[in-house]
């Protein structure tokens, strides 16, 4: 097992670019206090399975066997056949019961209300917090729009007498509040805001390819596994972004 940890290293396929926040969607984890730097508290976060079906939440009290309890859980129910290790074809069943739970009105596509309700029935929910978080957002966006504005009213010049563009920025989130990385959403393939069946199913794909390390076509507990060590990594990372 130790050797498949250290592998794991190769398979950080959840990459940081995956963060996405979804306005009434975004899933602020509960309890955390607006502060930064060294202060703030590590946050709870999702254990995801390798189709991206979110299966438990991992708090910081919580012991190290947490994430790789529950990866083993959900290996065992994928090996239908029960032959100690989960084939092409089991994987991709899995991949599309998830897909058909994601897609809660069946038009065929996974949207970003979809995953987020979905979430907040697992995640620590703080409603109050949400709202908040929200209100700051547009509030920040509308200081920003009114810059805007002002500058196309009055444009500062150079030297030479020429109206400097104005540097659009993105408002900033507060530090201290929490980012849900969703991998449901990274299959958007076309950047649509929406995730078709074509697009899962063909991440799916990837992801059996990516966790079969030794190329055998089947993945082991073991490489299940391996998936802790990279997620931890990526989630130790997104949270050091949000407190920039």
């Amino acid at each position: 097992m130790v050797e498949a940890l250290r592998a794991g290293r190769i398979i950080r396929h959840i990459a940081i670019r995956r963060m996405a926040f979804f306005g009434l969607g975004i899933l602020g984890l509960a309890g955390l206090p607006a502060c930064s730097g060294e202060d703030l508290p590590k946050p709870p976060h999702p254990i995801f399975s390798p189709n991206a079906e979110i299966l438990a939440v991992k708090r910081p009290q919580d012991s190290p066997l947490t994430c790789p309890n529950t990866l083993i859980a959900w290996f065992h129910r994928v090996d239908t056949n029960h032959d100690g290790r989960i084939d092409h074809d089991e994987f991709m069943a899995d991949a599309e019961r998830w897909f058909s739970v994601v897609d809660a009105d069946h038009d065929g596509f996974a949207e970003p209300s979809e995953t987020a309700k979905i979430h907040a029935k697992i995640m620590p929910w703080d409603q109050e917090k949400a709202d908040r978080d929200r209100e700051e957002e547009e509030a920040a966006l509308r200081e920003q729009m009114d810059a805007e504005a002002q500058a196309r009213e009055q444009p500062q010049r150079d030297r030479m007498g020429n109206p400097i563009p104005f540097q659009k920025s993105s408002p900033r989130r507060r530090p201290g509040v929490s980012i849900d990385l969703d991998p449901v959403m990274a299959a958007d393939a076309n950047l649509d805001n929406r995730v078709s069946k074509e697009e899962f199913m063909a991440m799916a794909e990837r992801h059996f390819v990516q966790y079969d390390l030794n190329h055998d076509g089947f993945l082991s507990q073991d490489e299940v596994v391996a998936k802790c060590e990279a997620d931890e990594r990526d989630w130790e990372a997104a949270e050091e972004n949000s407190r920039r």
